[in-house]
């Protein structure tokens, strides 16, 4: 799992999956996917892919509001953004772009779907 540390310490977790997506288009209105399409055109292209980082900053957010502290009401939107400077910045936007390939990579063995699913044509094939 992606995580990353604050100034004090904290371990935080960013985790995303089809929950924090929607979420982050519904409650924050971005939209993931004008990052996508410009990621595959910046690769056809052969071009650096130049991402918002309030993009990044919101989904981080999102896919940290599981951790305790944010449940707990200990650390709510504001005070976790404005943790958000230096080193801990630029390692919680890398800590969402790793959380991210992960929501998209493809599936492993174990995560593969048996069962109803599969019966159905919903699961990954063999």
């Amino acid at each position: 799992m992606a995580s990353f540390r604050d100034r004090q310490g904290r371990e935080w977790t960013v985790l995303v999956d089809g929950y924090v997506l929607h979420n982050t288009r519904m409650d924050g209105g971005i939209n993931l996917g004008e990052v996508f399409a410009g990621a595959a055109k910046a690769s056809l292209t052969k071009e650096n892919v130049a991402v918002d980082p309030a993009i990044l900053l919101a989904l981080c957010w999102q896919g940290c509001k599981h951790n305790a502290r944010v449940t707990s009401g200990k650390v709510d939107k504001e005070d976790f953004l404005r943790m958000l400077t230096g080193k801990v910045l630029t390692d919680a936007m890398e800590a969402t772009v790793a959380a991210l390939l992960e929501c998209f990579a493809p599936p492993q063995e174990a995560d593969k779907v048996d069962g109803p699913l599969a019966a159905e044509g919903l699961a990954a094939s063999p």
